[in-house]
């Protein structure tokens, strides 16, 4: 009878570390999930970083300047073309060979593709010189986006991230 006491000890031991070990296997699996995911966006991100799209920008922006000898002042409006570095959702990079200041409010246009425009407004957030093009790459963040452009956007980077950011329209 002890034996079998022992014997049935030991299988409960065995059980628990048998559950134990699967419950370490799956945590591992998670985490190994996880971090391919992660990875796998991250991918997705580079290469739509490291693809250039060959959207064309065409920034409006409001300078004001003193009108004559009184104290008003004009507004002009000033287009600069400039080209998309990276797009996302929330804002683009762009390079132009005019400098903007953080905190500008511009008017962006971008062409996505040939007959595929958005228009919007946006906040620059940062600005870095690139003095070896004489040219400026700077970011902005999308301030107010129609839900019809918004849904252009996503599916323009839709596009890329299947094509492996090659835009099929292109070709």
């Amino acid at each position: 009878m002890e034996g079998g006491s022992v014997q049935e000890r030991r299988k409960t031991i065995r059980r628990e570390a048998d559950r134990r070990l699967v419950k370490r296997v799956k945590h591992l699996q998670q985490m190994v999930d996880r971090r391919s995911n992660f990875e796998a966006e991250e991918a997705q991100r580079k290469l739509r970083r490291a693809i250039r799209h060959r959207c064309r920008a065409s920034i409006k922006m409001l300078i004001g300047h003193a009108a004559g000898a009184s104290d008003a002042w004009a507004v002009d409006v000033v287009r600069v073309d400039g080209r998309v570095l990276d797009l996302s959702a929330e804002g683009a990079s762009l390079f132009t060979k005019q400098a903007f200041e953080a905190g500008q409010q511009l008017r962006v246009t971008i062409k996505l593709r040939e007959g595929v425009n958005i228009e919007t407004e946006a906040v620059v957030r940062w600005v870095k010189a690139v003095p070896e093009k004489a040219a400026y790459a700077t970011g902005v963040q999308f301030a107010k986006v129609s839900n019809q452009d918004q849904e252009k956007i996503m599916e323009f980077l839709h596009v890329l991230d299947a094509n492996l950011g090659l835009d099929p329209g292109k070709e």
